[in-house]
């Protein structure tokens, strides 16, 4: 479920590179979907064998994502 979310958040700080003309947005939503894809790949190569550490990793990052999307955009889109 916290996937979706995931995917809503990239897609919006894309959409706000685009509409704001700044390209550091894009390159952040780069960088961050990159992060994420992190704790899955370690998982896949062994250096983490408990998938609830894994979940656990990935909903952190959800979380940490959601508050730093509303951080810096809550207060532009008022």
């Amino acid at each position: 479920m916290y996937l979706l979310w995931f995917c809503k958040l990239v897609s919006f700080w894309v959409y706000q590179s685009v509409r704001q003309k700044k390209w550091i947005y894009l390159v952040a939503a780069y960088g961050l979907h990159a992060l994420f894809d992190l704790a899955p790949a370690l998982s896949q190569v062994g250096w983490i064998a408990n998938p609830l550490v894994v979940e656990g990793i990935l909903l952190v990052e959800v979380l940490a994502f959601v508050w730093l999307t509303k951080s810096t955009f809550w207060k532009k889109l008022s």
